[in-house]
């Protein structure tokens, strides 16, 4: 990848060589001032070494000037957590030379603002020494490539504003942006698969950009959209805050990169380079470490607050489906912490049915056993989307009871489906596939269940609904309801039903009880009864007496025929606790 900044500028390199920087990478823009270059990084080393210096008067060990490790998880943090300063000394909250070296890059970047290099620098220092406002002051003057002014505005940006604000920067500054900056800072193959960084040293890699180094940018950016559109953490909200996050990331790690080379006066490795972005693109910010079995001073980053939570969704890189999102991650994943509370990965319970030619979708989410249970009250969302910005389906209700049920209507496509529950306590979030129905032709619909009222006619869905479970999960000894549509079987034909229970690890259950109205049936596991036709969509709802199943996980399954008809079946998994 092209270089954004200064490249291997030592301080023996004349000045009269042309440093690779933003400035640099279009036609027309004038190039970085060389005066100010030189003197920029006689701040950094001066900085640096002194820094050093320091370390070791106070008897520290490590000999280089970086990349030596503070120790946050002790209450230690240099320069706002962020991975360019020197190890830590106890009762030292900052380097002394701090003013000295942020006030002379300021100097530099208001003398010289057409520099990339010298905007670049300043602003990185200000913002990891928290002078947030001063640079926001400094890059309104910024004069170097317009899409760069843009990227280190939005990064300014990123750590006060709303991240939308932030995010609509890095959109036009990506749009501008030369292709192997795109192809570099919006690859999100690196956040693929669980990665060690413990393990295989330099060399080692996350799978996902080893099983895909070959991709051109085109193929690399074509599936990184479709993971982006995948990890967006609230689709029922304006923006996608994990893809800005990413950006903001890969923005802060181009300008630690170029404060290494201004240091070393030359260019690291590519396998050093490839090893250090692919743990701070993954994890963000140095907030926490782990100390290694066996050394004194060994210790690995784990950004546990940063990236907390997983949103990328674990498939392989070959083949983007079927998706499957899990929030909880540990320092194996990619992760992302917003900043809109905790969030929490709740059961939702989704069925398909049938409306004219239209898919129907219900879903309801578990808040009861999890924090967001005591909210006072919540906004809860179901989001259908298809594609990056689409959404063909978003209904929106403020509940008040600790099982929130949506339902609307959508064209028959597949989708990802978003169940999200807003509250002043936490998010909690469920997300999942959803495949169509056919809408033509006789058909079966998803079984819902629910928790059955005394009394309950349950002869339509609209009528069940209110009471369906979160999860289908229910206690011991209780009864559950489970409902049913079939679709466009002849009038006047009789249907045979088969309702079959049998054990997840395998074998029927010993009894199985089904209440219909007028009557019920038993036997080992499976029940069986007859009834007519009614109408076009014939809507069905059972109680079954589930008191003597103990504890586990089992398989509900219904088989629905009529003369000349292949078998309909469906299954449900469900839970007795």
């Amino acid at each position: 990848m092209r270089a954004l900044l200064l490249v291997g500028l030592a301080a023996t390199v004349a000045l009269s060589s042309t440093p690779a920087g933003p400035s640099s990478l279009g036609a027309g823009s004038p190039p970085d001032t060389l005066d100010g270059i030189h003197e920029a990084i006689r701040l950094i080393r001066d900085r640096y070494t002194g820094a050093s210096r320091s370390a070791s008067a106070r008897g520290n060990r490590g000999a280089g000037t970086q990349d030596r490790i503070c120790d946050a998880g002790e209450g230690f943090l240099c320069h706002g957590g962020d991975p360019d300063r020197g190890e830590c000394n106890a009762n030292v909250s900052c380097h002394p030379t701090e003013e000295f070296f942020v006030e002379g890059l300021l100097e530099q970047a208001r003398e010289y603002p057409t520099s990339g290099f010298l905007m670049g620098q300043a602003v990185y220092a200000l913002t990891k020494f928290g002078h947030i406002a001063v640079a926001d002051d400094l890059v309104k003057t910024c004069q170097a490539q317009e899409w760069w002014c843009e990227a280190l505005r939005g990064y300014v940006l990123y750590f006060f504003a709303p991240i939308q604000v932030a995010e609509a920067r890095f959109r036009t500054a990506l749009s501008e942006a030369p292709e192997e900056i795109r192809c570099r800072w919006e690859d999100a193959l690196w956040l693929l698969g669980k990665w060690d960084q413990r393990a295989g040293g330099r060399e080692s890699l996350p799978e996902g950009r080893e099983e895909t180094a070959s991709w051109d940018c085109a193929t690399r950016l074509a599936a990184s959209d479709t993971l982006w559109w995948w990890a967006d953490p609230l689709f029922s909200t304006e923006g996608n805050d994990r893809w800005a996050t990413h950006i903001a990331r890969a923005v802060g790690i181009q300008l630690y990169e170029e404060l290494r080379r201004s240091l070393r006066g030359s260019e690291y490795p590519q396998d050093v380079r490839d090893h250090d972005w692919a743990m701070r693109i993954r994890r963000g910010p140095w907030d926490s470490y782990e100390r290694l079995a066996g050394w004194s001073y060994a210790r690995i980053w784990t950004s546990e607050e940063a990236a907390r939570y997983h949103f990328i969704p674990d498939v392989e890189p070959g083949d983007l489906s079927p998706p499957r999102w899990r929030l909880e991650g540990d320092i194996h994943d990619e992760g992302y912490t917003p900043d809109y509370g905790p969030l929490f990965e709740i059961p939702v319970q989704i069925a398909r049915f049938r409306a004219g030619d239209s898919l129907r979708v219900v879903a309801a989410g578990e808040l009861e056993g999890s924090r967001l249970g005591r909210a006072v009250k919540a906004d809860s969302h179901l989001v259908l989307t298809d594609a990056p910005g689409s959404l063909p389906l978003h209904v929106r209700r403020e509940t008040r009871r600790e099982t929130p049920v949506l339902l609307g209507d959508v064209a028959p496509r597949t989708y990802v489906a978003s169940f999200e529950v807003i509250t002043d306590l936490g998010v909690g979030i469920n997300r999942q596939s959803v495949t169509p129905l056919e809408v033509s032709g006789p058909g079966l619909s998803d079984l819902l269940v629910y928790a059955p009222p005394q009394g309950l006619e349950a002869d339509s869905l609209l009528a069940v609904t209110p009471y369906m479970l979160g999860s289908p999960r229910v206690e011991e000894g209780v009864e559950m309801g489970v409902f049913w549509e079939i679709y466009e079987a002849p009038e006047g034909e009789t249907l045979t039903f088969d309702l079959t229970l049998e054990r997840e690890s395998g074998g029927l259950v010993d009894r199985l009880v089904g209440l219909f109205p007028g009557g019920s049936q038993e036997g080992r596991g499976r029940v069986r009864w007859i009834e007519p036709v009614r109408g076009a969509t014939h809507a069905r709802g059972i109680t079954l007496n589930l008191s003597d199943l103990r504890s586990g996980a089992y398989i509900l399954s219904l088989t629905v025929r009529w003369p000349g008809q292949p078998p309909l079946e469906r299954q449900r998994a469900f839970t007795v606790e």
